[in-house]
């Protein structure tokens, strides 16, 4: 892959994903690569247009704030991990990054299609918002106490959840709170909502898979006039619900790319950051 210009976008409250930015800078220097720091309070607004490659150093949080902007651009993302679990990085901090760069133009990485939900808050039959989520979309209490929503997929209703909510996740995200909420794992290569209730008052409600090439709507029941609910994007971007929103859920087309070495391989990630295999 041919790099002409990299952006890199970092935390820089945070001293180690400082250091990583400014030791990959160097490396791109010495690489002879066009390079530019992207504003990480603008949120990527300030992406140019001519950019290749987006440098995401961090954690999973950074990749998932970097990959809203990166979809609508159509740009490649390479995660570098200076944060914690760092599920979707194809790198680690400390690592030799001028090799970095040779192996990206030897194409010693490859670029994995990710699917990511197009989500939209529709207010008396009204868009009132619209964003993108590569994890999940969750919908669900805000205070501690439960909300009743009904859900349909494709015009066929699924009946009413009532508990602290549900999330809609990818397969990307089956590992993130899908998972935490008692979601199955899914291959990311799949294209599938994932159907996961939060905490449901009952105990015949189970996760569903769900082809993505239809709609699913969820829909906020309440008699109050508040609703006590939101949308939750990622964990990142919170959105306040009424009482008779409608929450249109479907795959954004084209996704997301995201780098990843060549040999990458899902169930050793597992292994790894999960502790899939240990007892």
């Amino acid at each position: 892959m041919e790099i002409k210009k990299a952006a890199i976008f970092f935390n820089p409250s945070r001293e180690s994903c400082a250091a990583a930015a400014d030791a990959l800078a160097q490396a791109a220097q010495k690489s002879g690569i066009n390079y530019y720091f992207a504003d990480y309070s603008a949120s990527l607004n300030d992406v140019e247009k001519d950019t290749d490659i987006i440098f995401s150093v961090g954690g999973d949080g950074t990749i998932l704030k970097t990959a809203r902007a990166a979809a609508k651009s159509n740009i490649k993302i390479l995660g570098i991990n200076a944060g914690h679990l760092g599920f979707l990085a194809a790198a680690e901090r400390g690592l030799d990054f001028v090799k970095l760069f040779e192996d990206i133009k030897k194409d010693n990485f490859i670029s994995q299609r990710r699917m990511m939900l197009n989500c939209r808050v529709y207010r008396q039959g009204r868009e009132v918002f619209g964003d993108l989520a590569l994890n999940e979309a969750a919908v669900r209490a805000v205070s501690p106490r439960s909300v009743k929503l009904s859900a349909q997929y494709c015009s066929l209703p699924i009946k009413e959840y009532t508990g602290d909510g549900i999330l809609a996740a990818t397969p990307t995200g089956s590992t993130a709170y899908n998972l935490a909420a008692g979601g199955p794992i899914a291959m990311p290569e799949l294209d599938v909502f994932i159907l996961t209730p939060i905490c449901p008052h009952t105990l015949n409600q189970r996760p569903l898979l769900l082809p993505s090439a239809g709609e699913l709507r969820v829909k906020v029941m309440s008699e109050k006039s508040q609703s006590d609910a939101a949308l939750s994007l990622d964990g990142q971007i919170n959105f306040p619900l009424d009482c008779g929103d409608e929450i249109s859920i479907k795959n954004y087309e084209g996704g997301v790319n995201i780098l990843f070495p060549k040999g990458y391989d899902f169930f050793n990630i597992l292994s790894i950051k999960l502790k899939w295999d240990s007892r």
